[in-house]
């Protein structure tokens, strides 16, 4: 077991005894958000043919060299070219077809111009007329056949996040069905005798559990299902009990109980379990109190009860693995380097992480800390305690301060990392 560590090592050792989900098929309308499991290569083109960016008429460019306003040159009309039709007849010199928005460019036509620079409305033009065009074709303004994707690109590689785009790509590649990774199914368990329910009314010295809708967000953000495992009191062999329905899950997060104390129970939870503590405690504020074991293959990582503290020790060092286990193949969190943009007053004996918003409203990347709606100019540093969640709404990056750092400025640039 490893003791107090860096959140970077404790995040390689986890990463180490994580594997990824096994496969399964899905409708590609269920697919959003999901990981791709193979390759996408394109075995078509796409567009599959040449095609016409707007209403107008296809010609030969070379007719129209020498069109001006004030010198038009007149072509004769021998069809017309609707989208999912495919043109009857060649386009030959002195020539043009009417061709609507994403037809297919008729044989001979290498240009096309807009209606607008035409003496022809939409209406106008029927086969056998004569349009004037008033300008060259100085553009061809032609989408050309595999202008998006050529038959054989690499489209998206296995463990790309199924986006929007990448959702029609597969589609445009005839795919109505995809390969993808199973969504892991994480197990939340809250510990603590001073837990209450929200909706219920809290008794003297008892606590909302928030942590439970903090760490079931995180989840679902990350690509995975969660199951509620209840709260438990503070009894070891509960905790153990509670903690044996790793085999219904393939992961679980728990919180409560992981400082050591004499009434932190969650480690002897897990001896009696008879799982593998891999690391206790990390050198991190906030979120140093945890605890990461493994068992059958899988892994509990334990947080601080303190909620801000939690998720803190999510995103530092459990983000990437839950990542990883969904399949993703760019799984570690993006590293950036960030300004702060405003002073942050504390001295810091240890590593500290804050929490803020990502800023480039000025042009430079900067850290926007979320502060208290109070009178006084000055930050304070409790903006970033252990309880504090309002630090965490919206947050989108986290910066590192190092282990023995002054109080520092505005601006002082800081290595951090954008929570994409």
């Amino acid at each position: 077991m490893l003791q107090n560590i860096p959140f970077e090592q404790a995040c390689r050792v986890l990463l180490d005894r994580c594997g990824v989900m096994p496969l399964e098929t899905v409708p590609l309308t269920r697919a959003h958000g999901r990981v791709l499991a193979a390759d996408l290569v394109a075995e078509v083109s796409v567009p599959a043919f040449d095609r016409s960016p707007y209403d107008g008429y296809a010609f030969i460019a070379a007719d129209a060299v020498s069109a001006g306003k004030d010198n038009p040159v007149s072509l004769r009309v021998i069809g017309e070219a609707a989208a999912g039709c495919v043109p009857e007849y060649r386009v030959s010199s002195g020539e043009a077809y009417k061709i609507f928005t994403g037809a297919l460019v008729p044989e001979g036509a290498d240009a096309i111009v807009k209606y607008e620079d035409t003496d022809a409305g939409p209406s106008a033009g029927a086969a056998g007329s004569i349009v004037r065009l008033f300008t060259p074709a100085l553009r061809p303004d032609i989408i050309r056949a595999g202008e998006d994707v050529k038959e054989g690109d690499l489209v998206a590689p296995a463990g790309a996040s199924i986006d929007a785009a990448l959702a029609a790509s597969l589609a445009a590649q005839g795919f109505d069905r995809v390969r993808v990774y199973k969504r892991p199914v994480v197990g939340i368990l809250s510990t603590g005798a001073e837990l209450a329910e929200p909706g219920d009314a809290p008794e003297n010295g008892k606590i909302i559990d928030t942590n439970r809708y903090s760490l079931e967000g995180v989840c679902l953000a990350a690509g995975a299902e969660t199951v509620w495992l209840g709260v438990v009191g503070d009894d070891a062999e509960e905790i153990a009990a509670r903690l044996r329905l790793l085999d219904a899950c393939d992961m679980i997060f728990l919180t409560g109980g992981v400082a050591g104390s004499e009434h932190d129970l969650t480690q002897r939870a897990l001896k009696l379990l008879g799982a593998e503590i891999l690391v206790e405690r990390v050198q991190l504020k906030p979120g140093g109190a945890c605890v990461y074991a493994a068992m059958d293959g899988k892994l509990i990582c334990g947080f601080s009860g303190s909620p801000a503290a939690a998720m803190v020790n999510y995103f530092a060092v459990v983000r990437p693995v839950l990542r990883k286990l969904c399949g993703l193949k760019e799984y570690m969190n993006t590293e950036i380097q960030a300004a702060l943009s405003e002073d942050y007053p504390k001295k810091s004996a240890g590593t500290r992480i804050i929490r803020g918003r990502l800023d480039l409203s000025d042009g430079t990347v900067r850290i926007k800390t979320e502060r208290r709606l109070r009178t006084e100019r000055r930050p304070r540093a409790d903006d970033q305690g252990n309880t504090v969640l309002r630090s965490l709404i919206g947050c989108d990056v986290a910066a590192i301060i190092p282990k023995g750092s002054p109080s520092l400025p505005r601006g002082t640039v800081l290595k951090a990392f954008w929570l994409n």
